[in-house]
């Protein structure tokens, strides 16, 4: 089930409360133009679409999961590895819809297991930053954490 535009998700409320490290974006919000550029800009992202990969649900809920758990610049726990993986989950969830696309701006769980070699486009001016922006019919949803070393 989609909720409406001004309800507010679980997610929405939970991520920011339980990652209380470094800036965290919990954006859901209708859209009218469903270009990926306007979106990021929207959500207060650089627009540089090229810098995202789309994904799986599955890759998606990986890739937040790993940003939820663990801080980007030292790799420290924020939560809990069962608490990420539940907000994750309530964050693809809310997002049903079969068609729905979910994009990345990289693999953030194998940064947290071999971070050499590991590369990124960030979507802000902080040191490190990554996400998941995902567009579903009318609807596109973000979370996206930025962290400074």
């Amino acid at each position: 089930q989609v909720s409406s535009a001004l309800e507010v998700n679980m997610w929405q409320r939970d991520i920011p409360i339980e990652r209380r490290h470094g800036i965290t974006r919990c954006v859901r919000a209708r859209i009218f133009d469903r270009g990926l550029g306007p979106v990021l800009l929207m959500f207060g992202l650089s627009p540089q679409t090229d810098a995202l990969t789309e994904v799986s649900r599955s890759q998606a809920q990986t890739v937040l999961e790993a940003l939820l758990w663990k801080d980007l610049a030292h790799r420290a726990e924020v939560m809990s590895l069962q608490k990420a993986r539940e907000l994750a989950h309530e964050f693809v969830a809310s997002l049903a819809e079969e068609n729905t696309k979910y994009f990345v701006n990289a693999d953030w769980s194998l940064y947290l297991r071999k971070p050499n070699g590991f590369s990124f486009t960030g979507l802000t001016d902080s040191t490190f930053d990554g996400g998941v922006v995902a567009l579903s019919g009318g609807f596109a949803a973000c979370v996206w954490v930025e962290d400074k070393d």
